[in-house]
């Protein structure tokens, strides 16, 4: 079942050491009632189960693991998906999270 409050993302494979095209892809939030987990549609052919992903939210870029087909048209598919943590971007300094980090997170889910 699709959600009415998806959200548009970009996605591309993750091949360490590869910068792979992104695709289109839909954000869709979970739906409590029926409990579906949040999931991501994305075209079919790049992205497998089990395969790893970079999908960018709102210019946020998050690895994630592709874990458990739901659907599969043969064009788009929908994935289940378990978040392994932000992008780091080359040059950039990483500091200790602080609790603001994650204000703008629950907006996107």
């Amino acid at each position: 079942m699709l959600s009415p409050g998806a959200v548009a993302v970009a996605a591309r494979a993750d091949q360490r050491g590869r910068k792979n095209a992104y695709t289109r892809g839909l954000l869709l939030p979970e739906i409590a009632s029926i409990q579906q987990q949040a999931t991501l549609l994305l075209p079919s052919p790049p992205f497998r189960p089990e395969d790893t992903a970079i999908v960018n939210c709102h210019g946020k870029e998050i690895r994630v693991r592709l874990t458990k087909l739901v659907e599969n048209t043969g064009s788009f598919a929908q994935f289940q998906f378990a978040p392994l943590g932000e992008v780091d971007k080359p040059g950039k300094r990483r500091t200790a999270a602080t609790p603001q980090d994650f204000d703008d997170i629950w907006e996107i889910l």
